[in-house]
Order: structure tokens, then sequence, then C-alpha cells
């Protein structure tokens, strides 16, 4: 407890000098780019980009990676380039926690006048003497001790509410600290107005702060328990001085019930100070430490991390390859608690720097008129060859039949395209493309792979791609022999249908892959 105490005492006074306040403008504004580099940045807050993705051989890009969280994540940036060798075409082939005011039991006060002891006599005799001023002894030392742990309840219960309001000031910028998408102003503005909020409520010899209070709490704390410690042995020593002047041991009777109060409210204060009670000064006093060094690491942490722009943005420059090249820009973070990044990077970013490459990898969907239907067993009428039910006692027989379970006159795919530039374009057209896509159609609780052949426009810089061609997919006829309505026996478990392809017309719009 008293190592506890000085800790606190020692905590506050230690504050860290006060230094000049970063401002958003001295942490957030954007480099200008060196002398003849292009710029592009990545905003870390929401993934996105802003700047050409393509540039000449020789050009020189300034990239900026803004809006860092330091408050949140570690970053990781790598940059990779790689001369351009089709890659398109290689991959279509494969605080702060409230601190609760303790809620200590309280003995009651001995309001009560000391009692007059033995009946009053003309002479009292020195026992008389020594009995009333043991009941006055017990008396004040008493109340002495339940004044002070009064005292020092009602400090933990402004203690904590002090700690309360500082953490309703905390709070909000807590959030915006903690929130990935909170651009860099609002991140040094939130830090700022945390550390400042810290620094001021923990400044010791403040009228009112918590810091004030803290380190009183702590001093009356260390004198609470040096006055209990003497109140324990009270007693004892009382006794010995009535059998010294002479006392009877039934005039020492007298002070039983005296002794046996003042001895359960000693009981009940040591209780206090035993670390293990949840609810007793010690707890308290542990608690309030706790809270102190963790909101003062917690402000030292935002003003270590304020001296240093890069922890809101970065910069690395790239450019002037002899080939064309793409350079491969990643993005890593992870939670500042977590110890490794995750397998998959925050975001991917590609530069081209250099002419266009004759392949391109899209994805998209497919569209085609050639018709679906999906035979299997159904619960149905059955019917004979000719379509027309069979009844059993003028009923329509109910059983296990050969029927349609899925219909429709037109398929739609999600479609995996290579495009191979065959001739540039002209205005909003970037080029024509010869085709060739993978679609996966899900039918029969499985995937089919479908194909789609054509030629496609593309545009916006071959990003968007139109494709007409020639769709072939999977489709199915009953065996022969077997007809709609026709009951299935038991015997027969799957479908009884021939599988098989046929071509129709297809049309397609996919995206092109960054």
């Amino acid at each position: 407890m008293k190592r506890a105490a000085c800790t606190l005492v020692l905590l506050l006074v230690a504050q860290a000098q006060a230094h000049s306040e970063p401002t958003p403008a001295s942490l957030c504004t954007k480099p200008t780019p060196p002398a003849n580099a292009q710029q592009y940045t990545i905003d870390l807050a929401n993934a996105s980009a802003l700047g050409k993705t393509r540039y000449g051989t020789r050009d020189e890009v300034q990239i900026v990676f803004t809006n860092k969280n330091p408050f949140l994540f570690d970053y990781r940036f790598t940059l990779k380039e790689d001369v351009v060798t089709e890659p398109a075409l290689e991959a279509f082939l494969r605080l702060f926690q409230t601190v609760p005011a303790p809620a200590i039991p309280l003995p009651a006060a001995n309001t009560t006048a000391p009692t007059a002891g033995a009946a009053a006599v003309d002479t009292p005799t020195p026992c008389d003497t020594a009995l009333l001023n043991a009941e006055r002894s017990l008396h004040q030392t008493e109340t002495d001790l339940l004044s002070r742990f009064t005292d020092l309840k009602l400090r933990t219960e402004r203690i904590a509410l002090l700690f309360q309001q500082l953490k309703g000031t905390i709070d909000p910028q807590e959030k915006i600290l903690n929130d990935p998408t909170q651009p860099c102003t609002a991140l040094v503005q939130a830090a700022v107005t945390t550390s400042t909020a810290i620094d001021s409520a923990l400044k010791p010899r403040v009228a009112g702060s918590l810091g004030e209070e803290l380190e009183q709490f702590a001093t009356k704390l260390g004198d609470f328990k040096v006055a209990l410690g003497q109140g324990v042995g009270l007693p004892r020593t009382l006794l010995l001085g009535l059998r010294t002047v002479g006392c009877t041991a039934s005039e020492i009777h007298g002070l039983d019930d005296q002794l046996a109060k003042y001895d359960k409210t000693i009981t009940v204060l040591q209780e206090s100070l035993k670390a293990e009670n949840p609810q007793g000064l010690a707890k308290a006093a542990a608690d309030f430490d706790k809270a102190a060094k963790e909101a003062q690491a917690k402000s030292k942490g935002i003003a270590d991390v304020l001296k240093r722009p890069e922890n809101f943005q970065e910069t690395r420059i790239v450019g002037d390859f002899d080939d064309v090249t793409i350079v491969t820009i990643t993005a890593e973070r992870k939670k500042r608690e977590e110890s490794t990044f995750p397998s998959s990077p925050y975001l991917v970013k590609k530069l081209r720097f250099g002419g266009r490459a004759r392949f391109a990898l899209a994805a998209g969907a497919a569209f085609s008129t050639l018709n679906q239907t999906d035979f299997g067993a159904i619960q149905g009428v059955e019917r004979t060859p000719e379509g027309e039910p069979i009844l059993t006692d003028n009923k329509p027989n109910l059983t296990r039949v050969v029927g349609i379970k899925d219909e429709a006159d037109q398929r739609v795919t999600p479609m995996i395209a290579l495009h191979t530039r065959i001739a540039e374009g002209k205005g909003v057209v970037s080029g024509y493309h010869a085709t060739f896509g993978f679609a996966g159609n899900v039918a029969n609780n499985g995937v089919n792979l479908e194909y789609l052949a054509g030629v496609s426009l593309s545009f916006a810089e071959e990003r968007f791609f139109i494709t007409l061609g020639a769709y072939n997919g999977r489709v199915e006829e009953l065996q022969k022999g077997f007809y709609e309505g026709l009951a299935l026996p038991a015997a027969i478990t799957e479908d009884p249908v021939i599988r098989g392809r046929d071509w129709d017309f297809g049309f397609a719009l996919t995206y092109k892959f960054r």
C-alpha cells in the first residue's frame, strides 16, 4: 500500500514538460513533388488513389501515402518493379476504464457520550480516573479513525467523478483515433485534444484538479494507515495501564462492550486496507494508480507520435526505367496490438511505365440466349407418354416422377475473359480485341465450365470491354425411354439425363483487373 501511494505521488510530480502543440497543417499538408516529377496519392483511410496509372518509361513519379493512422495501425509499404512480360496472359493460364467509487460499508460512529464509568464518588480512586481516561481514549481514537476513513471514502468518490469527467472528454477523441477512415487533420486534432486534457487533469498542486486530488488521497491514505496501526495496539496499552493502577478484573470488565465495539470498527477498517477486498481503499488506490499511469502513458505516446510527420504520411520516388515496367505498390497494415501483419495486404496498386500490354485479363458477366432445362426426380402426377394423367380411383396418381427442376430461356453467368488486342481504337474506343472467356454456370449443386468466344470493343483505356460472340454451354436431355411424368422406381437414384453442350448467341460485359 505504502509503495503504491509513493509511486502515485512520484508519478504525478514527474509530469512531462509542456511541448509546443503540432498542428494539422504541419503534419498533414501533402508535399510538393520534386521538379519534373508527377504525383500519385494513395489515401490509406479509404484505400483510394488519385493520379494517373500510366506514364512514359522515363517519367518519375512521387508516390505519397496519406492519412496514416499511427494510433490504430502499423504500416509496411513495398514497391516491386517488374519488366512487362504480358502478365495478363500468364494470369489467364494459372482507458481507459472508469475507476468505480469504492462502496465500503462503514461502521456506525460512536455518537454516544462516554460512559461515566464507576459511580461518582467524592474522591475518585486512581482506577476510576484510569477507566474514564480509557473510555475517552477509545472513543476519540475510534472517532478519529472513522473520520479519516469517511474522508478517504469521499475522496475516492470525488476522484472517480474526476476520472469520469476526463473520460468524457477523451472518449470522443478516442473514437476518432480508432476510426480507420478518419483523415490526418482529424487525427492530429483529436490527438492534441486528448494529450492536453490528460496533462491538464493530472497536474499536481492545481486546486481542484484530478492530480491534486490523487496526491492528497495518497498522502492521507498513508496517514490513515499509520493511525490505524497505532489504533490496533491501543486496547492492550489501556488494559496494561488499568492493571498497573490496581483496577480489578471486575472493574475492567465494565469496558468490555466498548472494547468489543472498538474491535469491530478496527476489523472493518483493516479489511478496507486488504488488497483482495474489491471495494476497499487499497483496491481503490491501486485502481487510481493504474488509471493515472495508463493516462500518462497514453499522453506520452501521443506526444511521441506527433513529433514525427512521417507517422501520418510517407513518400517514395519511382520511375525513369529503360524498359516497359509495372510497379506494384503494396500497403500492409495491422492493429498495433497484433504481432504480425495479415496474410492479405490492405491494398495493392499498380503503375505502368511504358506502352500498353497486348493482353488484358478481365472479369464480369456473360449473357446468353442458350436455353437451360434441368430434369430430375420430382413429386408430381404420373402421366402417359402423350401427357395424359394416369388416374387411380378417378384421382391423379401423385408419386415420384420425371419432371423439370429448373428451366430458363437464357442464362447469366460470371466470367473471366482474356482479351487480345488486334487493333488500336480511336476516340472513345480504346481498341479491338479477340476474346475467349470461361464462365461458371451453377446447376445441379455444381459449377459447370462454359465458354464465350468472340470479338470485343474496349473503352476507358482498355479497362471496360463489351464482347459479342458464340456461347458454348451445358444442356440436358432425358435418356431414351424416359419422358416427363414417368413414374420412377425407388431403385433409380440418379437423374435419368444425358448431359451435353450446345452453342448459341453470347454477350458479355467485363472490367479489367487493375
